[in-house]
Formats: structure tokens, sequence, C-alpha cells
């Protein structure tokens, strides 16, 4: 009952009390227990409180225990950031000590653990938890896809989601519920994915599915950046649900019957559906008619104040059930026919015409054949439906219908035949754009890139900013492979980039990112299809060859590849023509393509704003240069280009960055080669033989941070020479390394010119730009490297303060003979360090073997190095001492000694010298009469 009342404290008091007095912990009591933490959201009681349980149980806890436990995990959320990730790490390992217990797992145990991971964010592993549940042979419903589809709201990304709604759920024979479709519907309006959530609201009406409030909330979620529509969809929605609900149905009603049913009849379903009596409309507004257009406006770019010609009418049935696509033509169809007159009048048709009429066209001349916008990935091409106006030789298509090539042939057959037979229950025909080809079955394209060439990177950041699968197949312009017998078989013009696509061969970077957005469903912006924006983009694609791609071109082959190469440069023509197209070029962007617009060709990024950057980001090999401008230098007189730059970076982020990593690294080499001996120039023209001079290391041996680095070096075999400062002889405060370190700290980095302190940026500096670095050590997957810089950003905050604090008030400075700052180290010191190997114990060690994952990084070095300093709290004289602070977390000693195993001499040499040094030093200090030798202790 206490627990029904959510009286925590009382509970606890009376758990105390029945154990002592030998009570059993019962089944229901622990799901009691477990279930008022999860309405209090107390998951660290509810694990305390397992822990207490598997401490004393009798037997093991039941499906319905665990999934109680489960469910406390999942409730732990801090609106509006969701469920910390480390109770989702905690639940699979609930999960799986469960499993090894030999628990068979209900439905309800499955889907608390799914949710704890949806409310994470993360949709990789609520699907993959999916899966065990099928594994399992437990039957899905239509929770089971709700939660799957929280976790795409929730991380924001709606990569997935089509995948999880149309091809899981109906493989799983579950019914598409209200909820789940507010769930769908949900995912886009995250994302800001306009175009699917209009999609999705399109389906649900073609279903018959009927809003409720929480629909309507979504709405104008996903069409809050459209007013007009949100107002349009709202009004819609509200009809719907007044109408069904004097029609005597509830708003929570599900969707109809699964696709599976339609399947069986479908010519009897298209004949029931073409033999409906039509809707009894009056004349329709433009208003009555702007939803169903797409996007909800009178077409792309046009001005709503004007006749919408040449405009059409969209229908999308990918991932429509039969049912649901034969109802759907219908209703629209009803519509157009009732307002086929009104619309011919907006037209400018002026209704019915005879054939001599007919043949001069509409009067303008001007006649065209309406084309429809991108079909959806893995559709055949658009199939357009009648309702046409213009003249008969060149009809202009009012209605599109698109995905009806999706899915099996049989499926798509269906289609086709449902669509044609509707169609001709109005008296209209059906004309086929031709092909019936499936992308879906054709393999993947092949793009031949080099990252270090802009127009390559152009098209990577295209492919995957918009998920385009391709194969990308690395061609080393240095190392001369594009000139090579199997490159050149492939394209005899031996030009990069290329692109494969079955029986289409394209070898222009500008022909690739247009066919690219023109066969993939990438969102309008990229290349749009309305004339007018698509003609801008053009012109700026067309302006880029002679101009900037020319002086870039020009002077970054003179002035850096030409004397990598060993080959004459043409100064001449870098100072008359190269340098001052190229300047010219950047004064154009700023002053023209950015003038009113925050990118090149409009208001939104699109193919000509990625072809520009990547060719002004090469620019940045002119800093290796012997003589200016370099970078920074062009990009000062044109304020407007900078920003821009930084405004494409983040759209595109983070593969627009990544895409440069190549590129940064080879300005690093470049710069080093340039401004190195003959003999290292001597090393080339291959790019991948570039040298850079050798790293020197500045390090102490008592200095955790430094041992950190030394570490590393050691064990990755980098090529570095290291030089020892000693802090017991006070070098660091030293003129000579003074002058190579301002600030006098340890470690510190100098390679030629560059200078880098703090050893977390040394660590990463050097996993990035030396050679032959296993990619564990600092990963470049984005999700992993951001879980190892949050360590090395936490280490500073938290582990080092309190290491730092209580060594200097608890050893150093009461054997100096300094007063004693007991209320420091009580307060503030203790509690800091207590406080982080807590954290590094249960969270950053809860789950894996490793700070940061399962294979060592250079997070653990830098954490491992400070607690190992902890070895000197054996010489303050005073408690604690080394094991007594590590005594009360095991996972943080087998971390350690993992450590030591995986490295070797390269972390026990170090680590097995520090109690060796702190004996020497506390015996010189106490002892009056004998000097500190402080050469033994260096030499150590």
């Amino acid at each position: 009952k206490n627990a029904a009342y959510g009286r925590s404290s009382m509970v606890a008091a009376d758990l105390e009390v029945y154990l002592a007095r030998g009570g059993e912990i019962k089944p229901a009591i622990v799901s009691a227990l477990f279930n008022m933490y999860a309405r209090l959201r107390s998951p660290e009681k509810g694990d305390a409180l397992y822990a207490r349980v598997q401490a004393h149980r009798q037997g093991p806890m039941t499906p319905a225990n665990y999934a109680s436990l489960l469910n406390v995990y999942a409730k732990a959320e801090h609106p509006p950031y969701g469920v910390p990730r480390r109770w989702a790490i905690r639940a699979a390992q609930v999960a799986q000590e469960a499993l090894d217990a030999g628990v068979v797992p209900g439905l309800a145990f499955m889907h608390s653990l799914m949710e704890c991971q949806a409310k994470a964010g993360l949709p990789e592993a609520a699907l993959a938890t999916y899966h065990q549940l099928l594994r399992k042979g437990l039957q899905p419903t239509p929770r089971t896809f709700n939660i799957l589809l929280l976790a795409h709201r929730r991380s924001g990304t709606s990569r997935g989601a089509a995948h999880v709604f149309e091809d899981l759920l109906p493989k799983a024979g579950v019914t598409r519920t209200l909820a789940v479709w507010n769930s769908y519907l949900g995912v886009y309006a995250v994302a800001g994915d306009i175009d699917r959530a209009y999609h999705v609201w399109t389906c649900m009406l073609a279903e018959g599915i009927v809003p409720d409030h929480f629909t309507e909330r979504v709405l104008v979620q996903a069409f809050s950046a459209r007013p007009s529509l949100a107002a349009e969809v709202l009004d819609e929605a509200r009809q719907l649900r007044t109408s069904s609900h004097a029609a005597g149905h509830r708003s929570s009603s599900h969707a109809g019957a699964p696709s599976g049913e339609a399947a069986a009849t479908p010519a009897s379903s298209a004949n029931n559906v073409a033999r409906q009596p039509p809707m009894a409309l009056e004349q329709p507004s433009r208003r009555s008619l702007s939803p169903l257009l797409l996007h909800g406006h009178l077409g792309q770019g046009a001005d709503p104040s004007k006749p919408p010609a040449r405009q059409l009418l969209y229908i999308d049935l990918h991932g429509v059930s039969r049912a649901a696509a034969a109802t759907l033509l219908h209703r629209r169809l009803e519509l157009l026919v009732a307002a086929w007159p009104a619309l011919r009048a907006e037209l400018g048709d002026g209704g019915p015409r005879d054939e001599a009429a007919a043949s001069h066209g509409d009067g303008t001349g001007e006649s065209e054949a309406a084309e429809g916008p991108p079909a959806a990935a893995g559709c055949a091409p658009l199939e357009y439906a009648g309702l046409q106006t213009g003249t008969p030789e060149r009809p202009r298509a009012l209605l599109v219908v698109t995905g009806v090539g999706h899915g099996s042939p049989e499926s798509q057959g269906v289609l086709r035949g449902l669509t044609r037979d509707i169609l001709g229950a109005q008296g209209l025909e059906c004309h086929d754009a031709g092909g019936n080809t499936d992308r879906s079955t054709m393999p993947r394209p092949v793009l031949y890139a080099d990252m270090l060439s802009q127009p390559c990177r152009a098209v990577v950041v295209l492919c995957q900013q918009n998920g385009i699968d391709v194969e990308i197949k690395p061609i080393s312009i240095g190392r001369g492979e594009h000139r090579s017998a199997d490159f050149k078989a492939v394209n005899p013009l031996c030009k990069l980039p290329y692109l494969v696509d079955g029986d289409v061969h394209i070898g222009d970077s500008i022909a690739i990112l247009i066919y690219l957005c023109t066969v993939n469903r990438v969102p309008d912006n990229w290349y749009p299809a309305d004339p007018v924006k698509q003609a801008r983009v053009n012109t700026v694609l067309g302006w880029h060859g002679s101009t900037l791609r020319t002086g870039s071109t020009i002077t970054i082959f003179n002035r850096v590849l030409a004397p990598l190469r060993g080959t004459p440069s043409n100064e001449p023509l870098v100072k008359d023509f190269g340098l001052p197209t190229l300047q010219t070029a950047l004064q154009t962007i700023n002053d023209v393509w950015l003038a009113n617009d925050d990118f090149v060709a409009g208001s939104d990024v699109s193919i000509a704003d990625l072809l520009l950057a990547t060719e002004i980001d090469m620019a940045q090999l002119l800093d290796a240069a012997r003589e200016g401008p370099a970078l920074e230098e062009l990009l000062a007189p044109v304020p407007k280009v900078r920003s821009w730059l930084n405004r494409l970076s983040q759209r595109c982020a983070p593969h627009y960055e990544d895409a440069k990593e190549q590129l940064g690294k080879a300005r690093i080499r470049f710069i080093q080669v340039l401004g190195g001996s003959d003999e290292d120039k001597a090393k080339l023209p291959q790019f991948q033989e570039l040298k850079m001079s050798k790293p020197v290391i500045y390090y102490y041996f008592l200095s955790p941070p430094s041992r950190a680095v030394k570490i590393f070096v050691d064990a990755a075999g980098i090529d570095a020479e290291v030089k020892t400062i000693s802090i017991m002889k006070g070098e660091h405060r030293g003129e000579a390394y003074l002058a190579v370190n301002s600030t006098g700290k340890l470690p510190f980095l100098k390679e030629g010119d560059f200078g880098l302190p703090e050893a977390g940026a040394i660590l990463a500096y050097l996993a990035d730009t030396q050679p032959g670095i296993p990619e564990h050590w600092y990963p470049k997957d984005a999700r992993a490297r951001a879980r190892v810089n949050s360590a090395l950003t936490w280490h500073g905050s938290t582990l080092r303060n309190g290491s730092v604090t209580l060594l200097s008030t608890h050893v150093l400075e009461p054997v100096m003979g300094a007063p004693a700052r007991e209320e420091v180290t009580q307060q503030h010191a203790l509690p800091t360090l207590k406080a982080a190997l807590k954290d590094l114990e249960t969270y950053w060690l809860a789950a894996t073997d490793y700070v940061a994952g399962e294979q060592v990084s250079i997070a653990d070095l830098l954490l491992a190095t400070e607690v190992e300093e902890l070895r000197l709290q054996d010489f303050g004289g005073k408690e604690p001492g080394y094991e007594s602070l590590l005594a009360d977390y095991p996972k943080v000693r087998a971390w350690l000694a993992r450590l030591a195993s995986e490295l070797g001499s390269a972390y026990t040499r170090l680590h097995d010298a520090i109690p060796v040094a702190g004996a020497k030093i506390l015996k010189a200090i106490k002892d009056k009469n004998q000097p500190l030798d402080v050469d033994a202790i260096d030499s150590i």
C-alpha cells in the first residue's frame, strides 16, 4: 500500500524491517516496489533495490519483475532530454543478466527494454531488440512499432523510419493504429521534413484514419514553417473528425485492412471503388483545392495570385496499401471531376474547344508537357494519368501518380492495373512515362573519387547528406592511379569523379550531381524542379568552371603542386592571370551570388554551393606556398564568403567537414615539405610519400598527462623525439624551455613552427596526423569519437581536479611542512575525487571494458595515468591510501589491470616508477641532513 501511494521512504524502512525478520521478497512485492520507483522516476533507487533483491532472493526474479525493473529505467527521463544513455546501457545489461539466468522474456519485458532505448534516442539499439523479440518467437503489437518510431523521433532523424513503417510493420502482420500513424507523422515533424509529413498525412486520409487531438498537435509541429498549409491541413483534420463523430465513429478507430487482405481481390476492389457515386461537392474554391497540391501550394515557386498554369496535382502511392491506393485515387478523381470546369478556367483554357482551336494550342505557342517530381527511391519512373489540357500533340498532365512501381513485379502489376481501371471508369486515359525499372533490384552505383579532388568531395557530400547509397572506390591522383590501365578501361578520359550506375557512365562532376538529384529522392532545394530556381543553380554551375575553378587551379598548381612535384612553375601566369582571376571570382561570390541570400543560388543549400565551396577549400593548400596570399588573406576582403562557408559547414554537418579531413592532412604535410630540405622534396612527386618533420614531445614522468602522451607514443609506435624536462630541477621554468613554451607547462608538442599544449589535444593531434595509427585510439566514426572527446573533457573538470587537490593538501604540503588544509581535503578534494571514481565505475566503465568502448583509446590513457598518480597517497602518512581509495571500485581496478596487460611495458614501466620516486622524495624531505638526489629520481 505504501508503494501504491509512492511513499518511498516508508517503503524503504518497511523493507529493512521485513528483511531483518527473515522475510521472503515475493515477486508481487518486488513488482510493486519497482512500479513505485518508475512513477517516481528514481532509477537509482530501483537499481539499489535490484541489488538488494539479488542478494536476498530465494529464487530468480520473474519475467514480470524484470519487466518492471526495465520500466523503471525507461521512465528515468528528464524532459525534454529523454532518458540518459547510461540508463539505456544499464537496461541492456540487466536484460542480459536476466537471459543469462534463464528467464524467458515476455512481450512486456522486451517492450520496456525497447522503450528505454527509444527514449534515449538509440533507434539502432531499439531495432536490434525488436529483432531479438522476433527470434524469441514473440508476436509484435502496434505498441512495438510505436516504440520503434519513438526512437527515431527522439533521435531527431527520420532515416530508417520508413523501413519500420512500410516494411517491418506489414511483414509482422500488425494493424496500423492511429497511435502508430501519429508516431510516424511525428518522426517527420521533428525532423522538419515537410514533404514526407505531407505524404504521411495524405496516406492517413486514404486509409480512412480519423485524426484525434494529438494528430492535430503533430500537424501543427510538422507544418509550422508553412502557416497557410498548416491552417488548411488542420481545417481538413477537424472537419474529418467532426463528420466522423456525427456518423457515430470514434476518433480512436484504427486503420483499415492490412495490405495483404486487399491483395486477394484487387480486381473486385478496384471495381467496387470505381462504382462508388461521386461526392456531392459545391463549386470548389482555390482554398479547397490547394491542400491537394504538392506542399499545399499552387506548384513550386508559383505565385498564388496567378493562375496555376502548367502546375501538377501530385499523388504518391509509395508505401500505400493497394486498398488505400484505390481509395486515394478515387477520392482525388472525384474532386478533380467536380472541379474540372473551374480548373480549366484557371488554366486559361476557356472550356471545351473544337479541333481547329485545339490545333493552335492555348494561344501562347508555349504549351509544354509537364514533368512530375522525382519518384521515390526504389520506385519506377513516374506514371502520368489523364485530365489533360493544352493541345493533343503537347498535352499538359495535371495529375501525377508516383510510386506504382514500388515492390514486387506482382505488386507493380496490380497497382498499374488498379490505376488504369479507376481512371478508365472516369473516362480518362492513363499515360505511362515508360520503363518498369525497379532501382531497388539494381546494383549500387559506383563512384570513383579522390578526396583530395574538390569536385569529388562535392559529390560525396551530396550523397552522404541525402543518404544516397553509392559505393565509393578510392582512386589516388597522387599515385597516378587515374592513369592506370584498370581505370582507363572504366573511363578512357582518366578524369575524376566518375560515376557508373548500371549502363549509365558519367564523367563530369556537374552532370553527376544533377543525375544523382534527379534519379534519387532528394529534397528539392538541392536541384529545384521549378524552372526559374533551377536556372539560377545552372547559372552558378556554368559560371564556376570559367572563373573560380580556372583561377584556383592555376594558382594552386604553380605555387604548391609544381614545387612538390619538382616541376617548373609558371609564376608570371599566376601573377598576371591565375591569382587575379581567383580574387575576382571570390569578390563576385561575395557581391553577386551572396548579395541577398544565405546561399549562392537562393535561401537554401544547393549543389552549386557544394561545387563552389569545395573549390575555395582547396585554397588552404596555399598556406604551404612561399609567397602569399594564403587562404585567410584571400577571404579577408569577402566577409560574406567566410560566413557562407561556415553556414554551409553547419548545414551539411558532419559530412562536409569529414570530407575535408584528407585535405587538412595534406595541407600540414605540404607545409612541412615545402619548408624542409631538398632531401625531403626529392621524395616527390607521390603525395602519399610526403613526410612531416619528426614531432618533439616535452614531458616528465611524474606528470600524469605527460605519461599519457609518452605511453601513446611508445604503444602506437610513433616516430617522435621525447625530451625530458625535469620538474624536480625546475627546468620547466628555465629560459630554454620557456622559449619553447611560454606557459611552462607539460606536456608540450613542437613540430616545426607548430606548438601544441594540453595532453588531450596532443593525443588527438598525434592520432590524426601520424601514419599507421589504429583507428581504435581515436575513432573516425562521429559518435565513437564524440564519446572519446567527452571523456577527455570530463577528465579535466572532475578526476584531475580531485586528484591534484588531494595530493597537494594530503601529501605534498604536509610532507614539506606547509600548514595543513584539512578543510579543503575533506570538503572538496576527497568528495570530488570519490565522485569522479564513482562516475568512472558506474558510467564510463558500466558496460564496456574501456572508457569509450570495447577497445583502448587515448581517453583511457589520460584517465588511467591520473588514477595511477594516486599511488603517491601511500607516502602521506594518512588515510586514505591508494588501495583504500580504489577498494569500492572493482571495475576501475580491473580496467587498470587490463591496460597494463594490453599495453605492456609502455604502461607498466612508467607507473612502477611512481612508488620508487615517492619513497625517495619522502625520505629526503623527512631527513633534513640528507639532500634530495634529483638526478637519481630523474633516472628512475
